[in-house]
């Protein structure tokens, strides 16, 4: 049977009620597009090729292709029963000091 309830990524919340809900997958692909987005940028890219370890080989494309990914797969264990279960839990607030 198909699950009619989508897991969360994001969840804004009110006064401890749920008001919007982001889906998991639509979190996922807007982290890899992000992702993307910063890599492309030269000094970004620099940073990533030179993290990557320039005196052994220059990323390829397939590399930032893999990075975007491994980019999405970030949140993958949102998806367990125990994060997905704090959407019916209300927010207890923290005390300072």
């Amino acid at each position: 049977m198909a699950s009619t309830w989508p897991p969360w990524g994001k969840l804004r919340r009110l006064e401890g009620e749920v008001t919007a809900v982001h889906p998991l997958l639509d979190h996922m692909a807007d982290v890899a597009a992000c992702f993307t987005a910063i890599a492309g940028c030269s000094g970004v890219r620099r940073a990533l090729q030179y993290a990557a370890g320039p005196r052994f080989r220059t990323l390829v494309e397939v590399d930032w292709s893999r990075l975007t990914v491994l980019a999405f797969l970030h949140d993958i264990g949102k998806a367990n029963a125990g994060f997905q279960g704090r959407y019916w839990l209300r927010e207890v607030p923290r005390e300072r000091g």
